[in-house]
Order: C-alpha cells, then structure tokens, then sequence
C-alpha cells in the first residue's frame, strides 16, 4: 500500500574530563558569511557543554551563523562566536557540518497516554522533537467526572490507544502529575478538549446541553485553564464534539481568551463546506478575542482541491482584523482516524453500546447509507469527497482480520464473498471489531500542502497516532521530512523559516516560555542534524522506519540521542502555560578581557 504522498564528522568529546578550550578561530564560514555572536572575549566560567563549530540556526527564523553554544546543566548559558570560549568544558562535541537549533515543538501531538505507557517517546526523540502538545482535536484525557468516567475513557481510546491503561486523575494538575511521575524523554503539554468536556458533563448525548450543564463545562473548562492548560481545542467531527452548537463554543472558548490562551479546532467539514468551516472557525476567534488554529490545515477531495488558496486569504483578512489566526500542518497527503469518524454523528449518540445495534439494525442501517449518499448539513462526508478506494483500512484488533490491513475499503469489499458493497462490509467490520477500526485516508494535493507549508503563520505538527500497529507515516517521520524533502530537495522553506515554525513559533501560540531558541537562559532543549542527510523514510508500507541525520538531541542539557541512538535518559518536564519554568537565569558566564583584569 505505498500511496502518494553526508558528511562525516570529525568530533573530540571528553566525558567528564574537563577540556581547555583555547582556540583562535575567525567564525567564518566556507562561504564567507561571518556569524553576528557575542562579541566577549577572555571568557573564564566552566560550562559543562560545549557545542563546538556548528551552524546555529536559533528559532527565530534569522539567518545561520556559525557559533558555539554553552550548556550548564539544564541551560544555555550563551551563544558565543567559535573560539571565543576561554573556560573549560567538561566535554566538548563538534557539530562541524551540522547544523544546532531548538529542539522541535510537535504542535499536534496524540501522545496523551502513551507519554504515561511508554515515556521514552522514541519516535520522536529520533525526529528531534524535545516538546509535545497533546490533547488536540477536542480529544484529551482529563477533566473527568465520576459519573461520565466510562464515556470518556471510551471517547478518548479510539484515537490515543492504551486502552488497558488506569485512568487515576481528574484534571490537568492529575494528568500531568501522573506525566511527570512517568518521568517523560520529551516535555509535555496540554489542550483541553471540548468534546472531552462536553462528555465530562453529558456523556454521548447528543441534545443541546442544559444551562447548568453549560455552566458546569465552563467551570471545568476555567478550572483546566487556571491549571496551566495551553488553551482548548475542538473535534467537530467526532461525537460528542460534533453536537456542540457555535454558541456553546463560543461560550467556551470566552474562558481560553480571558486566560490568554489559543482555540484550536479539527474543523467540522475539510470537504465540501471547507470555506463554511473555516468561517466559523474564525468567527469563534471575531467573537470571543481568543487566538485561533486550524488544526491540520487541508481541504479534502478533488473537486475541492485549490481552495487553501481561498483559506489563508481569510487567514490574512482575519490578522489584519486583529484576530490571531494561525494553522498548523503536517507534511503528507494522507489522513488519519478511526472508521467511526465516517459516520454521520447521529449514529454515535449514546456511545459505544447505542451504536453497533444501529449498525445491524436495516432501518438504521439504510439511514446511514442514504447519507453517505446525500450528505448532511455541516458533514464532513468523506464516503463522497474521496470515495471507498480512497480509505485504507490501517488497524483492526481480531486476528480474523488481520489480512484486510493495507486494503482499501472498496478491496477489502470484493475480497470477501457476499459483501461486494463497501457500504455494508465497513459497517460489519465495525461490529465485528466493536468499533475499533481505523484508516488511512489518500485526500489531500500537493500543491495545497505546500501552499499551506509556505504560510508565514504556519506551525507544524505530526498529528501522530499511536493506535494499532500500522500507524500513519507521520508518527516516526514528519520534522525530518520536512526538513529533507521540502527545504534541502525542494527549496519551498529556507532552513531558518522551517526551524521558526518548528520552534519559537509554537512556544509563543502556547504560551510556553523558556523553549523554543538557543539563547542564554532557555531551557538546553536542542538538536543537531546533518543537514545534507536529514529524512523521513517512512512509508504507508513501511510507517515506522527511523529517520536519518538527526544526531543528536538533547532534553534539559541531557543527551537523550547521541549519534542516532535514544540514550534511554529521560529529563522531560511538564510545561504550563503562562508559569513558566524559566523563573531565574543561570549565572551568567564572566566575560572579563585582558583589559579589564589589567584595569583592577
């Protein structure tokens, strides 16, 4: 199912014997550019990094220059011009031909759980990923009610996996308690979802919610807020999120704006009502003075294909109103969610045990179908924008089923004697599965996914899923593909423009101090990658291959990859918005000349 979509290194590292570092070196490179760094000179401090020689290219998105970073224990303590140093180090790494920068922000992480099962986040340390941000698309893992606690482990299992995993917090300060207590290779942080809300209050009830539970989400949504939450998020296509009316979002997303925090939203329809979508999105912004994010910035289907064009003009208008409007994009033409998500919402009221007798039920059944035909108000239908042959089925849980992964769904159809309808064999594979179904879906161009990449406001996010087996190729790929494919072999981003988006750009949407650049005092939150030979190699057949020339990376000056391989060292932190961590600068390195010593 393939579907469409160096140099070597010479380095000197003395472990923990401390290095003299004396050399005379101009700082200008081959090409003759010559790095704007610190002027200070006769530099005596110890550090206990010293990043030698590398391109640095600082997250702000202006130009690379050469320079030596210095690292003591958890932080940058400055950025000085490539022999300048005069102190010792107790080790030095070379990063000649390399290039140093932030560690990567994934903007639209689904790592809630897995952060907590399986907290060495391999697959994004190997990207050079030091931050996720989960609880997007409406979907996060707290706040919970006693009463709706089942709902909402059922809401949430679908996309983030992990079933099997204990549920013993309530809020955000319980979530990533338990995050820390994990103790995470990556920093975390979170959305709150509205659809994680609404089920916290009313379960899979689809009716417009009463004014005291209205209330009640607003008190949770503020409580999650207050708790350092980095802002809320919505998944209009997914029930019970996809019940929420404007107003109730608005209503919501009031408590984000009065906190200063960002709405980002999956958006209701990325088909035929894209344009529609995106207005409404947007309005929420107009309405409640909150910044806004497109999550996953795409339009669906071919005959819609080219309206990105239409979506980042109303982009632009919004700013220019003085609404805060951004995106976020991950770098392949094809999606990824459960089969569920294909339904029409109103056949996942009541959850999961209200479904699956709809599923079998002709009446209902029939309903189901004559939608996938017709479509419905504000649907994102997919069945019609990109068809059967177009959805690949990516994860099944019954050994009987196994042999359908990799199929479309129109394929797996005719595979099976008496279900040549695709239609009707999906809704069977849902029962047989208990629902527990998901896709790959071929949608997007390449045209609108460089349009969107190129967007000044652009962030990027790998929207990783971690259920099933055969997971998308993005989960292990999307920051080095990005960076080999689209900025070395294709040249649309510059360097320094693709590391901005990866970094600074998505610390301050989130409201996130302290990461984000290499400058003195930031947390040393880095990676060093070879630019020549950075990629993504995984594929659809083949999702979790590892990426190469991402060397090195470290999480709070520890090296959690060195030369490829994750050292197993996990120094992750969990971050709140607005308290940050970044509460008092090291202290600064002496920068006493020769002059100054013979003035004294």
């Amino acid at each position: 199912m393939e579907l469409p979509h160096g140099r070597g290194t010479d380095r000197h590292r003395a472990g923990s014997h401390p290095v003299p570092v004396d050399r005379e070196e101009s700082g200008e490179g081959p090409d003759g550019r010559c790095g704007q760094v610190s002027e200070a000179t006769g530099l005596v401090a110890d550090v206990d990094l010293l990043i030698r020689g590398g391109r640095v290219v600082d997250g702000t998105g202006n130009s690379w220059r050469y320079a030596d970073v210095l690292v003591r224990g958890d932080r940058i303590v400055d950025v000085v011009a490539p022999g300048q140093f005069r102190g010792t180090a107790g080790e030095v790494l070379d990063a000649i031909d390399h290039v140093v920068a932030p560690g990567f922000v994934d903007m639209h992480s689904h790592s809630d759980l897995a952060l907590i099962a399986e907290p060495g986040a391999q697959q994004k340390l190997r990207q050079g990923v030091t931050t996720e941000i989960v609880g997007n698309c409406g979907i996060s893992v707290g706040p919970i009610t006693e009463q709706f606690r089942p709902e909402s482990r059922q809401y949430a299992t679908p996309v983030l996996g992990f079933g099997e995993l204990a549920w013993d917090w309530s809020d955000v300060d319980g979530y990533l308690a338990r995050v820390s207590a994990a103790r995470p290779a990556v920093n975390v942080a979170t959305f709150v979802g509205l659809g994680s809300l609404r089920c916290a209050v009313s379960g899979f009830d689809a009716g417009a919610p009463s004014p005291q539970q209205r209330r009640a989400m607003v008190d949770l949504a503020a409580a999650a807020l207050r708790q350092g939450a980095v802002g809320l998020s919505s998944g209009l296509v997914y029930a019970p999120g996809s019940y929420s009316s404007h107003e109730e979002i608005c209503e919501l997303v009031d408590e984000a704006a009065r906190a200063g925090a960002l709405y980002s939203s999956h958006m209701r329809d990325q088909g035929d009502g894209f344009l529609d979508s995106v207005a409404e999105t947007l309005d929420v912004g107009r309405r409640t003075g909150a910044a806004v994010q497109i999550a996953h910035h795409k339009v669906v289907g071919g005959r819609n294909w080219g309206k990105v064009s239409q979506s980042l003009a109303m982009l632009r208008e919004a700013r220019a109103e003085g609404i805060d409007a951004g995106s976020d994009v991950y770098p392949y033409l094809a999606g990824s969610t459960t089969m569920t998500a294909l339904l029409p919402d109103w056949a996942l009221a009541g959850g999961l045990s209200a479904m699956l007798p709809r599923l079998a039920d002709p009446a209902e059944r029939a309903r189901i179908k004559a939608d996938w035909i017709s479509g419905r108000p504000q649907w994102d239908n997919r069945v019609a924008s990109i068809g059967w042959e177009n959805i690949y089925i990516s994860h099944v849980v019954t050994e009987g089923n196994q042999e359908l992964v990799g199929l479309s769904v129109a394929a797996a159809a005719a595979s099976r004697s008496g279900s040549a309808d695709p239609g009707d064999f999906l809704l069977d594979l849902l029962i047989a599965e208990d629902g527990a179904v998901s896709n790959i879906q071929v949608a997007c161009s390449e045209e609108d996914l460089r349009e969107v990449m190129k967007e000044p406001s652009t962030c990027f996010g790998s929207d990783g899923l971690l259920a099933g087996g055969r997971p998308h190729p993005r989960l292990h790929g999307t920051f080095p593909r990005i960076l080999g494919e689209y900025v070395r072999d294709a040249g649309i981003l510059t360097l320094e423009d693709a590391v901005r988006k990866m970094t600074s750009q998505p610390a301050r949407r989130l409201g996130l101090t302290g990461i984000g650049l290499v400058e003195p005092g930031y947390h040393a939150d880095l990676v060093i990658f070879d630019p020549a030979q950075v990629a993504g190699p995984a594929t659809y057949d083949h999702p979790t291959q590892d990426p190469v020339g991402i060397r090195d990376v470290l999480v709070s000056g520890r090296f959690a990859v060195r030369d490829g391989q994750p050292t197993g060292i996990r120094a992750g932190r969990t971050l709140r918005r607005h308290q940050p961590y970044l509460d008092q600068r090291p202290p600064a390195l002496e920068t006493q000349t020769k002059e100054h010593h013979e003035h004294h």
